[in-house]
């Protein structure tokens, strides 16, 4: 009932692009949609290779429908499909086994027995320095590649600083040769609830595994068993998004335009500007995504209340602004810094 200097909250903690306003990839929802109602496959107004596409994935399903039970790593045409789509981004041979569909990457991400952050705008992870196993031992490397830096996997599409590039955990891998690319476990996961898709609620991702151990690998598949299947639109909705319209495709004009019009930026950009002007911002380069700032806060005020000062500024600024943002103690930092 105490009256705000703002008229409204802004949720900039989480990445939830379709609930600010992101308007939905006509190719992804209308093959989801020819999936979920193939009545619809008589409709003239739908593109064919929007059918097409549909008609291949429905084939692929249990009784020909989406409403059946999937294979519990994931339809078998779409882990072939995720697997050509790595293969042709990084160059190497991906295998359609080593690829588990999930809900989203974070259900697939479990670090440590620590499930990501809720509050967080991607899964938090542990990443470590390339280890190289001894003779005997399955010890090496999990790498989610989701640390906070521009090769966050979930945000490969969103790389938009000049001369910067994405490059993924298992193309570094491999080129540097053996013997790490012959024995370190790699686990690298992806999700449509980033990139220019910002389909969240679809709760769909995979994680692909490297050179893991084959008993291990055995157990992970008991594991993925147990949780019965992925939701199975938000398989159909990423194999279009790892397979989208290609020149000549009666979806590519539309899909150009619009789809992957944010990946030059233009709306990100905006972003760069958070903090500036603010005393001791120090920030970082807009190239990241999220984008982090780092302010000095001079005062013990925040130590006095018992709040990080991160904390503190998160909390002022949502009574000043109705700006929500996310402490960067939720993703843990640095000893004697807050973001």
């Amino acid at each position: 009932g105490v009256p705000k200097p703002f008229t409204e909250v802004i949720k900039a903690n989480i990445g939830d692009a379709h609930a600010m306003g992101q308007k939905p990839i006509t190719f992804l929802r209308q093959v989801t949609a020819l999936c979920l109602y193939p009545e619809l496959l008589t409709e003239p107004s739908i593109p064919e290779d929007a059918k097409d596409r549909a008609r291949r994935l429905l084939a692929a399903c249990s009784g020909q429908s989406a409403g059946a039970y999937s294979a519990s790593p994931g339809i078998e045409l779409v882990r072939q499909d995720v697997a050509r789509f790595l293969q042709r981004r990084d160059g190497i041979p991906a295998k359609p086994q080593d690829i588990f569909l999930s809900t989203g990457a974070s259900d697939a991400i479990v670090v440590r027995g620590h499930q990501p952050s809720p509050m967080s705008p991607g899964p938090r992870a542990v990443c470590h320095p390339p280890a190289v196993p001894t003779a005997g031992t399955h010890k090496g490397t999990f790498v989610p590649g989701l640390a906070p830096a521009p090769g966050w996997a979930v945000y490969q599409d969103n790389i938009y600083a000049e001369g910067s590039a994405f490059h993924s955990f298992k193309k570094v891998l491999f080129e540097m040769g053996p013997p790490y690319s012959e024995v370190v476990e790699l686990a690298s996961f992806h999700s449509v609830s980033k990139g220019f898709m910002g389909e969240c609620g679809f709760r769909s991702g995979y994680m692909e595994v490297v050179n893991m151990d084959p008993e291990v690998q055995q157990q992970l598949a008991k594991l993925v068993s147990v949780r019965l299947c992925p939701p199975v639109p938000g398989q159909i909705l990423l194999d279009a998004v790892i397979d989208p319209p290609k020149p000549g495709d009666p979806s590519y004009e539309l899909f150009i335009t619009y789809g992957m019009s944010w990946g030059h930026g233009a709306p990100w950009r905006c972003t760069e500007t958070l903090g500036m002007g603010l005393p001791g911002d120090t920030g970082h380069p807009g190239d990241r995504v999220p984008p982090w700032r780092r302010v000095t806060i001079p005062s013990l005020l925040p130590q006095v209340l018992g709040l990080e000062p991160d904390v503190f500024f998160c909390q002022k600024l949502l009574e000043a602004t109705g700006i929500v943002l996310a402490p960067g103690s939720e993703f843990g930092q640095s000893e004697g810094t807050h973001h």
